[in-house]
């Protein structure tokens, strides 16, 4: 039996097809094929690491607790009127001040649906025009000034190619994504399809777990793809952020085509198919599901929007977002099941009846909620569980998401109030739970470990059982443990707690650091167990250092720190004269190559601009000293733009990371290599130090430019691989054709190019004939990358390399 996992698209919903994954695995279901679009590319490419991916999958989803742990805004943004930044950036975020009758996600979703129907239909510089009419309905413009709105008009009509970017999904699977677990499951035999839609060919195209790019139809359009490129143009929508290039072209969210690849996964072979989906899906319609609670199980609802009286920013989501992904969805998927209905194909669909949040937010209580629904359905539908069981799994994931969201609204004090309707939801989850666990159905995750994501919390991060943050360089950790302790351990001094809040065996909640700069444990109730104290500072940022030291800031200024250092204090002598303190961070590069540094801020998510002297060169070996600004305590170093290190004083950064590409010649003959930016798709101009004359099994290094991720290799004119930086290229072109001859007799042969239909000239040298028993070979010039071949009136087609077989007077095969 073979088994596919066929994964949706659906933004940060991808964490509902995680419960579902979970659920399976619990039961020893394993994928043979995995085919995926948008986020489900991200879970794919960690599913195809085996059990450890898996594992690993989970952790990263339970570690998530805000949105620039997945997007960050694009650089172009530190040039837009500072109010008018702030206004959207705090309404995408759900973050800041807005009007008492918004709740976050409202406010957040106008504004981010405005902006993206606004650039998918009119092109890069409707974006603010959009942004501007979400801002509109919430109210939150009214001190924005004309200037400031046409020159933030001009400036996104020159310069933003997109709205965000996904730069620290790329990090995070960077450190990941490992090649040897993928190759291990790839050479067991596991396929992958992963879905993305090129901008210049508009062609639907999978990347597979072989790096080739196949067209819908199987048409090779590239080979040497990174699968984690693939994965990451798979999961980019169109102009909110980045085209991924390779292959000659530039590459956006599979699901703009095809949000569900079930036709792939069956024409892959698979008997059994588990379609997961991350956003509700109905044979009839899903676009009136909304996860605002209560929801009439059946009937029409009395709370649909009037759209005779709507605005734009509520009629753009609703035909672009809801109605159309809705039909392209249904599209995909029930025609396909009906097709196979009574066949030898068991289709299992598994996808939510509601949302719990949209597509864009990341918050730690709903993940935990969403993943949840997604492990309860999961196992309703193989435990065949009743109707009004799986309501009861409804009710539960849309009371909890509601409670979920009115708690967000509170800590980010706009929205709601912290209701007394919350005990009725909780009696409610209650009772579903109490009826579904007498039926023997299972319920949720429970707590799960989690990966520790970044070294600080800003106003309203919150950190849930299980998750932690880490110093810049490790060593430390504050966890929020399942009893109820929230401690700091010393990870590389024995993981030994070095401070701890002795609140263990306390009813389970959340440690929040809120907007008036107050560090609280609470309980689920909302009950404090424990605080710091510091009310009255509002907006602070709490920071764990590389010294061991929890420290929370208000702007430079220390108010509250705990724990200790491995290194105690040197002693100080009473008689040594007092010297003005330079903080100064050492960086030294201990990597092969020269790199690129950049000092930023810390909290400068943008990076427009280095700090004094922070910008340098350092070659291999050498370091230097750089001294913090008087107002700066901790700062970002960037290293060919690419590895991103947190720096606080007296501390040492130690770049050692070789970003140079290995090429490796495994042929007897020297090879000439030429190096191009796969974006560069004309090919004229190799890369500065992009002509390397490889000796017969020798080898060379390239290092990398500071902005580029994927290389084109070029031999003969042929493209024959892509490298990102730090991969080691093994070469073993050839540019020769080769005809073996299994027939009986002598056949005639001619070569042309592939796109020669009419076949009136042969190639050089392309007239030849090849006996019974023989092979001959082509030379196939450097400006042909695909042969057509003609013989005993056949015509085959292949590539510099590949050997045609005759066998019974017709072209058979190529090996």
């Amino acid at each position: 039996m073979t088994t596919a996992f066929v994964l949706s698209g659906g933004g940060s919903r991808g964490d509902f097809q995680l419960g579902a994954i979970m659920a399976l695995h619990e039961r020893g279901i394993r994928p043979d094929i995995i085919t995926s679009t948008s986020v489900g590319s991200l879970n794919a490419i960690m599913l195809c690491q085996g059990d450890e991916g898996a594992g690993e999958l989970e952790r990263i989803w339970m570690g998530l607790r805000r949105n620039d742990h997945m997007w960050l805004f694009e650089d172009w943004w530190a040039e837009v009127n500072p109010e008018l930044r702030k206004m959207i950036v705090h309404a995408l975020n759900g973050t800041g001040d807005a009007p008492a009758s918004s709740e976050p996600w409202a406010i957040h979703s106008s504004i981010f649906f405005g902006a993206a129907v606004g650039t998918v239909a009119f092109g890069p510089a409707a974006f603010m025009a959009g942004a501007l009419a979400g801002a509109a309905v919430t109210g939150l413009w009214q001190s924005i000034t004309a200037d400031a709105i046409k020159d933030a008009l001009g400036l996104v009509g020159t310069r933003a190619r997109a709205l965000l970017n996904i730069n620290p999904i790329r990090a995070m699977f960077d450190e990941h994504f490992k090649t040897d677990r993928f190759k291990a499951w790839a050479n067991a035999g596991g396929r992958l399809r992963l879905a993305a839609v090129g901008l210049n060919n508009g062609k639907l195209a999978y990347v597979t777990e072989q790096g080739t790019v196949l067209g819908r139809d199987g048409e090779h359009l590239g080979d040497g793809v990174s699968v984690l490129d693939g994965a990451l143009a798979s999961a980019s929508i169109a102009a909110v952020f980045p085209p991924v290039s390779f292959a000659g072209d530039h590459w956006v969210d599979g699901g703009h085509r095809e949000d569900f690849p079930v036709q792939a996964a069956i024409d892959l072979g698979a008997d059994t198919i588990y379609v997961i989906g991350a956003s509700p899906l109905d044979p009839v319609s899903s676009v009136n599901r909304t996860m605002e609670f209560p929801q009439p199980p059946d009937g029409p609802r009395s709370d649909v929007e009037d759209f005779g009286a709507a605005r734009v920013t509520a009629i753009g989501p609703r035909a672009l977002l809801s109605i159309h992904l809705d039909e392209m969805a249904r599209d995909d998927v029930f025609p396909v099941m009906e097709a196979q209905r009574g066949g030898p194909r068991t289709i299992h669909l598994i996808a939510p009846t509601f949302p719990t949040h949209d597509i864009t937010t990341i918050d730690p209580e709903l993940v935990r909620v969403n993943a949840d629904y997604g492990y309860r359905v999961a196992n309703d539908i193989l435990d065949g569980a009743s109707d009004d069981q799986k309501k009861d799994s409804d009710q539960i994931a849309l009371a909890a998401g509601k409670i979920g969201r009115d708690r967000a609204a509170v800590l980010h004090a706009i929205g709601q109030p912290w209701s007394a309707r919350t005990q009725g939801l909780r009696d409610l989850i209650a009772e579903a739970r109490a009826r579904r666990a007498a039926a023997g159905l299972k319920d949720g995750l429970g707590i799960r470990d989690a990966l520790p994501n970044g070294s600080e919390l800003t106003p309203g991060d919150r950190m849930l059982p299980g998750q932690a943050i880490w110093s810049p360089d490790r060593s430390y950790r504050l966890i929020y443990q399942s009893d109820g302790n929230l401690v700091l351990y010393d990870d590389k001094g024995g993981s030994k707690d070095t401070w701890a809040n002795d609140r263990m065996g306390s009813p389970l909640g959340y440690a929040v650091l809120q907007r008036d700069g107050n560090f609280v444990v609470y309980d689920e109730l909302n009950n404090p167990v424990w605080a710091s104290g510091t009310d009255g500072h509002k907006d602070c940022v709490l920071r764990l250092r590389n010294d061991g030291i929890l420290a929370l800031y208000d702007g430079n200024t220390v108010i509250w720190k705990v724990g200790r250092s491995r290194k105690p204090a040197s002693p100080v002598n009473p008689n040594t004269p007092t010297v003005p303190i330079v903080n100064t961070a050492t960086i030294r590069n201990a990597g092969p190559a020269t790199v690129q540094v950049r000092i930023y801020k810390f909290d400068d998510t943008i990076r427009a601009a280095a700090l004094p002297d922070g910008a340098f060169d350092l070659t291999s070996g050498s370091e230097r000293s750089w001294a913090f600004p008087s107002d700066v305590t901790h700062g970002s170093v960037v290293v060919n733009n690419r590895h991103v290190y947190d720096v606080v004083p007296g501390a040492t950064v130690v770049h050692s990371t070789d970003d140079r590409v290995e090429l490796v010649n495994n042929r007897m003959v020297p090879i000439f290599v030429r190096l191009f930016n796969t974006a560069d798709i004309l090919r004229v101009a190799a890369l500065p130090g992009g002509e390397i004359n490889l000796p017969e099994n020798g080898s060379a290094f390239f290092d990398m430019p500071s902005d580029i991720e994927t290389i084109a290799v070029m031999v003969g004119g042929h493209e024959v691989t892509r490298a990102r930086r730090g991969e080691r290229i093994e070469i073993s072109y050839d540019p020769n054709l080769y005809v073996r001859n299994d027939w009986d007799q002598t056949v005639a042969l001619t070569f042309y190019k592939e796109a020669d239909t009419v076949r009136i000239f042969t190639l050089p040298g392309g007239s030849k004939s090849v006996a019974p028993g023989e092979t001959v070979a082509f030379s196939v010039p450097s400006d042909v990358p695909r042969v057509q071949v003609r013989g005993n009136g056949t015509v085959a087609m292949a590539n510099p390399g590949d050997t045609l077989v005759i066998v019974g007077g017709m072209f058979e095969q190529v090996v």
